[in-house]
């Protein structure tokens, strides 16, 4: 699954959710070499940066939208 930094960036958000629980799953639920375990948690923490940043994106233009809209409401008054 090793998806690289930058490829992330491409992949649609239910496609990442997707491959981080499944991802999760797998770390969780199964024994592997340590070498392996490694590899697989780094995937998993990229995953999940990716993630946040998405939701922090997220938030932050949701916010942007409100404060121009209440400054739109609010010139027009």
């Amino acid at each position: 699954m090793e998806s690289g930094k930058r490829e992330l960036s491409r992949v649609s958000d239910y496609e990442l959710e997707k491959q981080y629980n499944s991802l999760h799953r797998l770390v969780n639920g199964n024994k592997f070499s340590k070498e392996k375990k490694v590899k697989l948690e780094t995937e998993l923490c990229y995953l999940q940066r990716e993630l946040f940043i998405r939701k922090a994106r997220k938030a932050a233009h949701e916010k942007y939208q409100e404060e121009r809209k209440a400054a739109r409401y609010h010139h027009r008054r």
